[in-house]
């Protein structure tokens, strides 16, 4: 903190970042009404998708994803360094498990069993339009269906994309399900054996797990690799260890029968196939790692669907505690404002974001998305970090705004030169004539660029818009919370109802926008503000006197 900044403790409530934390929120019901217009990209495909529609939702989906979790936690760490700094650590603490934890616990038996059930009207829909026919790649790959993925590759499909729901590239399904026929098809037109689910698991690791053998074959004769390691250090090696029981638990949950005994004959060929037999490959595991990697599938298998940044919030609450503890007994305050205010930040938060951006999935642009009771250490790390920019930020005291005082230049930087960019090095590197191994390395940086820059730019921007408090700013601040836990189940509602409607693509994203946001507000006006829903999100509020006109 530099000499003529004031202690934090007397700054007063920042309006503009309060405002700038629900706006990242708020962005969030634009996209997921978003995905039905992007092929292959969710649950719902509306029926007016077209080359020129999906083009440009898929760009409004790339650039907001690259921002708007980042921007969110960077402000939650904001907000965190300034409730300990004001109130102490046990009421900071009181707060996060009352407003966080709590409503995360509420959300998991109430909003989440909602959304399978709404997924699984969307998926009868979807059956129903078709007339039970096979109608997305993945489909076909789990019914080995192979002359609809030879249609599917002919028409230019993205092979190596993921199902919306599992997170699973089409091979990894063809290899769960026990369709080699499937795989070989698929690995014939191109898909890559390599390519990474949204776990980070590979088809390789799924063949291993329940022991398919022929279809581990196939891949490793395409060149798998049985080595390539997820993001907790588990193979498809380690995969041929877990016992019966996290392998039941596993099957049931995506609804799959299987029959131990084969799963078993399965693993010890595919042991054999790695070079070993079943025995040395148990014996390179020991019991608690084999104990370790069951657990841990079990857990993974839990998902907290779209509420996971509640779940993050729980945990870097804990990490803050002990930052907290640590500068409490030490009489320490961060005092590198020229680091954190000065444009020289940039030398280090984009160097340290790359080393978690490098293990991000190589064919998406964005962070991944981490929604597990364990989360992926690289997604974690990225956000801690955002996080932990906005906790010592806080301490710096930017009374001026010297963070976002570029804001007319670094806005659009981001949108029109770094944004575009990072999209090339991406998915288009060959067309740029980018030597292959220039790829990687440019694309994280160009991609971690656009984040911080964007974030930096709109922390600039709401100060310059709202700098004092503003009555309806400040309730769009207090709904949105509320506002993104409710909106999802209503969105794909939304779009299931008007999938058919003969719209404009366009018209019928705004209209999703908009019915949902106002149903929603309804809900948060009627029914959570003046509630004890409302006080455990927001605070108690005290509803308006009515005044009597005949009193007067």
């Amino acid at each position: 903190m530099t000499e003529e900044s004031p202690a934090p403790s007397s700054n007063p409530r920042r309006h503009d970042l309060d405002a700038l934390r629900a706006f990242a929120m708020l962005i969030g019901v634009g996209l997921h009404a978003a995905l039905a217009f992007i092929p292959d990209a969710w649950i719902v495909q509306d029926s007016t998708i077209g080359e020129a529609s999906s083009g440009v939702m898929s760009l409004f989906l790339m650039a907001a994803h690259g921002f708007r979790m980042p921007v969110f936690f960077l402000m939650s760490g904001f907000f965190t360094a300034m409730l300990w700094r004001r109130r102490g650590l046990i009421p900071l603490l009181q707060r996060r498990f009352k407003r966080i934890f709590i409503p995360l616990l509420l959300g998991c038996v109430t909003i989440v069993p909602l959304m399978y059930l709404i997924y699984g009207v969307a998926i009868e829909q979807t059956e129903a339009d078709a007339g039970k026919r096979v109608d997305n790649l993945w489909k076909a790959a789990g019914e080995g269906d192979v002359d609809a993925i030879a249609m599917y590759a002919e028409a230019g499909a993205d092979l190596n994309a993921r199902e919306p729901i599992s997170g699973s590239t089409a091979l990894t399904i063809a290899a769960v399900s026990g369709e080699p026929d499937a795989a070989e098809a698929l690995l014939k037109a191109g898909a890559d054996p390599n390519a990474r689910n949204r776990d980070t698991a590979t088809a390789l690791m799924a063949a291993a797990f329940f022991g398919r053998a022929e279809s581990m074959k196939l891949l490793l004769k395409a060149g798998g690799d049985p080595d390539l390691p997820k993001n907790d250090g588990s193979t498809a090696r380690t995969a041929l260890t877990a016992d019966r029981g996290a392998t039941e638990f596993v099957a049931a949950l995506i609804q799959m029968e299987i029959d131990w005994e084969e799963t078993v004959d399965g693993r010890k060929r595919i042991a054999r196939m790695l070079g070993g037999t079943a025995a040395e490959e148990e014996t390179k595991t020991s019991g608690i790692g084999r104990a370790a990697f069951s657990i841990y599938a079990v857990v993974t298998s839990v998902s907290f669907h779209h509420l996971w940044f509640l779940w993050f919030l729980c945990i870097l609450a804990a990490v803050f505690a002990v930052y907290a503890l640590l500068l409490d007994r030490y009489g320490w305050r961060p005092a590198g404002g020229a680091w954190i205010l000065s444009p020289m930040r940039y030398l280090w938060v984009i160097p340290l974001t790359m080393i978690p951006q490098w293990w991000m999935s190589e064919i998406s642009y964005g962070p991944d998305t981490s929604a597990g009771v364990i989360p992926m250490p690289h997604v974690l790390l990225y956000y801690a970090i955002f996080f932990g920019f906005g906790a010592v930020y806080y301490d710096c005291g930017d009374e001026h705004g010297s963070v976002g005082k570029w804001w007319p230049l670094t806005v659009p930087l981001s949108l029109l030169i770094l944004f575009p960019l990072g999209l090339g090095a991406t998915y288009g590197y060959e067309e740029l004539g980018l030597p292959q191994e220039w790829r990687r390395p440019l694309a994280d940086l160009l991609q971690v660029s656009y984040t911080w820059f964007m974030t930096f730019g709109l922390m600039g921007l709401f100060r310059r818009l709202l700098q004092r408090e503003n009555r309806a700013a400040r309730y769009v601040s207090d709904s949105t919370y509320w506002l993104y836990l409710a909106h999802l189940p209503l969105t794909v509602l939304a779009q299931i109802w008007m999938k058919h409607w003969n719209w404009n693509p366009f018209i019928k994203f705004m209209f999703v926008c908009v019915l949902v946001t106002g149903v929603v507000l309804v809900s948060y006006e009627a029914f959570v503000r003046y509630t004890w829903v409302g006080a455990m999100l927001n605070g108690r509020k005290t509803r308006p006197k009515r005044i009597d006109a005949a009193a007067l």
